[in-house]
């Protein structure tokens, strides 16, 4: 208290104080000065310690945190202390209020701080308490990933890398363009425009980073093609004016298209990958194809082809020439013994013969019963492009039976009891195997004049005429079977 009677200052302890205060005056003379008193209970109250601020900022895992508490309305300096609940795990609080650290997990943390002063005295010290809900969320995170470097079709796998700001692995696919991924390699299967993308997906602590894409370009290899098998000639061995079909396939790597040229070692060439030619030297040749694109220069590869003369064999057949009874004695090229048969469909001449590759012959005879005999001939014709099969006539003879037949566009023939089946699928040139079947005949009587008798026979050794009309070329074949026959009762072929 002053001694201008002020009573004042901050009182550092609770309780009831009785004191007596007494106030003297300034007077002089008789008796002076003059004073009087008075008797006072002073209370002191508790303090009232109040704790803020009244929340906290969220949190955020994986980052610093710092947020002061403070206290007020008591005796400084005050202590404070986590009373009720825990602080999420990373954070720690002083004494004096701090609430710091880096938390690692997410989540509501409720707890409660309490802030206890300095007085003394009666009741003292005093505290007060605040309850506080303190949430850590996840972090976000950002990928580092650079720019990928122009390839070439044909290089090698390559790898990518790409950082996550959290220390996170990163993981990679392939979002567009000729590429997969596997990991973090990249292996180029083509062309063009390719991205690459980057993700890291996050975890408790951390949200999942944006993705990032990284485009980058894919030159053609402009490689030089490559065959995909040997180049083919059909038939081989062939004869003297007899068509053969080549046959050539290549790949090229960047999907150009490809260009074809023969040689055919005679001093002519054609161009296409499928392709017929004609040699009209016996001899052996070296017919190279070149297969060429627009970018990458040429590869070629070659078929050796055989040519015989007429009489020296060719194809798969044995050997041959115009064989009798196809006897040819007018200058139309058709055996004399198919010349009704021609002309029935309008065949009004052949080109010069030629030998019927693959041929294969089966005959049998039935003596004890007529009307029961059967043939079957298969071989290989040359089908030329766009070949329209509607109308157009076949004409075979075997050993002098003589039996025609009008196409349709399906290739397949049923006449009465003769069948006949033959491959005209395809736009090109090339290549097309037919299977006759004569059945339920009467044949036995004209093939006893090439062997084929009513008699005792045990292998005996016999050579069959064959000749087919087809697309105005003549085809003809000697085909050496053994024949084996019971007198009365039935004969047949058999392929040596």
């Amino acid at each position: 208290m002053s001694t201008s009677g002020v009573l004042s200052g901050t009182a550092t302890e609770a309780g009831s104080f009785p004191i007596t205060v007494t106030a003297t005056d300034s007077s002089t003379g008789t008796g002076a000065p003059f004073n009087g008193s008075q008797s006072y209970t002073l209370t002191v109250n508790s303090a009232t310690v109040v704790v803020a601020p009244a929340s906290l900022p969220a949190a955020t895992a994986g980052a610093a945190y710092n947020q002061t508490i403070t206290a007020s309305g008591g005796t400084a300096p005050y202590t404070f202390a986590v009373t009720v609940g825990t602080l999420p795990t990373g954070l720690t609080l002083s004494t004096s209020g701090v609430l710091s650290g880096t938390p690692t997990i997410i989540g509501n943390f409720p707890f409660t701080v309490t802030a206890t002063d300095s007085s003394t005295g009666t009741g003292a010290p005093f505290s007060g308490s605040k309850a506080y809900s303190l949430t850590s969320v996840q972090a976000n995170q950002s990928i580092t990933f650079n720019a990928i470097p122009a390839h070439t079709f044909g290089d090698g796998p390559f790898t990518v890398t790409a950082t996550a700001s959290s220390g996170l692995p990163v993981s990679f696919s392939a979002l567009a363009g000729p590429i997969t991924v596997s990991g973090n390699t990249v292996t180029i299967t083509g062309f063009g425009t390719a991205v690459v993308r980057a993700a890291q997906a996050g975890d408790v602590t951390y949200t999942a980073a944006p993705v990032v894409d990284q485009a980058f370009t894919i030159s053609p290899s402009n490689a030089a093609p490559v065959f995909s098998s040997q180049p083919t000639a059909t038939p081989n061995p062939a004869v003297l004016n007899q068509s053969i079909l080549f046959v050539a396939a290549a790949s090229d790597k960047d999907g150009d298209t490809l260009t074809y040229k023969w040689d055919f070692g005679d001093g002519t060439t054609a161009s296409g990958s499928a392709v017929t030619h004609t040699y009209i030297v016996a001899n052996t040749y070296s017919a190279t194809v070149t297969a060429t694109n627009p970018t990458a220069g040429a590869t070629s590869a070659t078929v050796s082809v055989t040519v015989n003369s007429i009489g020296q064999g060719g194809g798969a057949t044995p050997p041959g020439t115009v064989p009798s009874p196809l006897t040819i004695s007018n200058a139309d090229g058709i055996p004399d013994e198919m010349q009704s048969g021609a002309a029935s469909v309008g065949v009004a001449s052949v080109s010069a013969p030629q030998l019927l590759p693959d041929a294969n012959l089966a005959i049998k005879l039935v003596f004890s019963k007529p009307g029961s005999d059967s043939i079957s001939l298969q071989g290989t014709l040359i089908r030329p492009a766009n070949f329209n099969a509607a109308g157009a006539p076949l004409v075979v003879d075997i050993g002098g039976v003589v039996t025609t037949f009008t196409l349709n566009a399906s290739g397949k023939i049923k006449s009465g009891n003769n069948a006949l089946t033959i491959s005209l699928k395809g736009k090109n040139t090339q290549t097309a195997k037919f299977k006759m079947v004569l059945s339920k005949g009467s044949f036995a009587s004209t093939l006893a004049n090439v062997g084929l008798d009513n008699g005792n026979e045990s292998n005996k050794a016999v050579t069959i005429p064959v000749g087919v009309i087809f697309n105005n070329q003549l085809w003809v074949a000697s085909i050496s079977q053994t024949y084996k026959a019971k007198k009365g009762s039935a004969g047949m072929t058999k392929s040596k």
